[in-house]
């Protein structure tokens, strides 16, 4: 009927990633080289049925990819900016397949409102994560785990303040907030080496909320907005041989952004971004 519309479609990407990384002062070293060759089809179908005029249940789901970096496949040593590591590359590196399952119930009470609660589940087939090695300096790598499991619950709110007190009306809060569960799935071979079999994945917070406040008017041809991040504790690097992983402990982070148009068409726009206003450290 009228309620149900089925929305469906099939990309295919056909990908190479050829990297030769050559040392020049090992004369008569061949290159190493990391080829990835891959034809991928990716579908994506979306099930939305209208409760009313205004409220909506989807199902969804749809394969994406995560390709690693060139630096990442190069087996050369380099020093990270974030941290300090010295990280190497591994040329063995295979892309990630990620299936991605949703369900959501949505509610628009305005055409820039929503009230919305969603459950997704997503199965990782080769995630790749950093993973560190017991050198004298301790060295950072990339490595392939065998697949890993998130699921979690997401609720989004955006409202036009207005609605409660008519002075506010050039004021509008969005937040959305994330409760994510995490698992790891291990080669056995990669148990015997790694220093935890069970864990989150690698990079992922339990935990994840952002809140916005943005303030705009038509008239000056401006908007302003107040960005709130947080995020949990989360692994960043995984120990393997008795090292410990590494987490990076929870954070708050407060930016602000300003817009302002040069002209009515707002074809030509200038921007101002201040990040971190709190000064917040990194541990």
């Amino acid at each position: 009927g009228t309620k149900l519309r089925l929305v469906g479609g099939l990309r295919v990407e056909r990908a190479k990633q050829n990297v030769v990384t050559i040392d020049p002062f090992s004369v008569g070293r061949a290159p190493i080289q990391a080829l990835l060759q891959n034809t991928d089809p990716l579908p994506g179908v979306n099930l939305i049925y209208a409760l009313r005029p205004t409220q909506n249940l989807r199902f969804g789901y749809s394969r994406t990819l995560s390709r690693p970096d060139f630096r990442e496949l190069s087996p050369f040593d380099f020093t990270n900016v974030q941290g300090g590591f010295t990280a190497v590359g591994n040329p063995n590196l295979r892309r990630s397949r990620i299936d991605n399952f949703d369900a959501r119930w949505e509610w628009f009470p305005s055409a820039s409102e929503i009230v919305a609660v969603s459950y997704f589940y997503k199965i990782f087939d080769d995630p790749i994560e950093t993973t560190i090695q017991p050198t004298a300096a301790l060295r950072q790598t990339y490595i392939n785990a065998d697949g890993a499991r998130n699921q979690g619950i997401e609720l989004e709110y955006r409202k036009n303040l207005g609605a409660y007190l008519p002075a506010l009306r050039t004021l509008t809060l969005g937040s959305n907030f994330t409760w994510v569960d995490s698992q790891i799935q291990l080669t056995p071979e990669q148990q015997g080496i790694l220093t935890s079999r069970s864990r989150p994945m690698a990079g992922q917070s339990r935990y994840i909320f952002n809140g916005n406040l943005e303030w705009a008017k038509p008239s000056l041809r401006s908007k302003a907005r107040f960005y709130a991040n947080y995020v949990s504790r989360r692994l960043t690097d995984v120990g393997a041989l008795g090292l410990p992983d590494i987490y990076q402990e929870a954070n708050a982070v407060l930016d602000f952004v300003y817009e302002y148009s040069l002209s009515e068409s707002g074809k030509w726009t200038m921007r101002f971004n201040a990040e971190n206003l709190t000064d917040n450290y990194y541990n």
